[in-house]
Formats: C-alpha cells, sequence, structure tokens
C-alpha cells in the first residue's frame, strides 16, 4: 500500500516558523544566498547582506535593513 501524506505535518511556509540562530542564518546563505529573503527580518544585519551579495544574491534580494 503506497504512503499517504495526509496525516503529516504541515511544511513550514518560510523561516519564521523555525527557530534558527545566526549561524543557521549564515549556513543557508552559503547553500543558496538569493533565500535571505526568507529569513526573519529580526535576524538580518549589514554581515548577512554583505555575505550574501558576495556569494551571488541580486541587490533586490535583499529585504530592506
Amino acid at each position: 500500500m503506497p504512503a499517504t501524506f495526509e496525516n503529516s505535518a504541515p511544511r513550514a511556509r518560510s523561516y519564521d516558523d523555525l527557530a534558527i540562530t545566526r549561524e543557521d542564518c549564515v549556513s543557508i546563505i552559503e547553500c543558496n544566498p538569493s533565500h535571505i529573503r526568507f529569513l526573519p527580518r529580526r535576524m538580518l544585519d549589514n554581515g548577512l547582506a554583505v555575505l550574501a551579495l558576495r556569494l551571488g544574491a541580486r541587490p533586490e534580494e535583499i529585504p530592506a535593513l
């Protein structure tokens, strides 16, 4: 019988739904710099914005700080 996902927990829609640290944010940006736009604003600072830009995020993907 095939597995069904009807009763599985819903997936998080953004990183706001997850408990994350600054180290988590750095790891997320290192894996995919454009994902900075999904990170909680409370976690963002100039250092993370610069990191994302250096790794290839487009300026319009960086939220206003």
